[in-house]
């Protein structure tokens, strides 16, 4: 079983298969609840991988990680070399 990337999991709920990244699932069992990012997104947040950049990149950017838009986040990774 694989929870992906940015998976969201209720409280109690009982995962009994794999989670997409970036799906919020709960119950017993989990189901998907809804997707937190269109597909696009999805595929651009998990290219960035910020949570693999160095450090002083993510203190950097930490406010766009946090708030800004996958496509932000994606620039980023881009103008760094850490597209992936």
């Amino acid at each position: 079983m694989r929870i992906g990337d940015g998976a969201i999991i209720a409280s109690g709920a009982v995962v009994t298969s794999d989670v997409p990244p970036y799906t919020v699932v709960g119950g017993n069992p989990a189901k998907p609840v809804k997707q937190r990012y269109s597909p696009a997104d999805v595929d651009r947040l998990l290219r960035a991988a910020w949570w693999d950049w160095p450090i002083a990149l993510v203190t950097e950017h930490v406010r766009t990680i946090m708030s800004g838009t996958p496509a932000e986040i994606e620039a980023i990774a881009r103008d760094h070399g850490l597209l992936g």
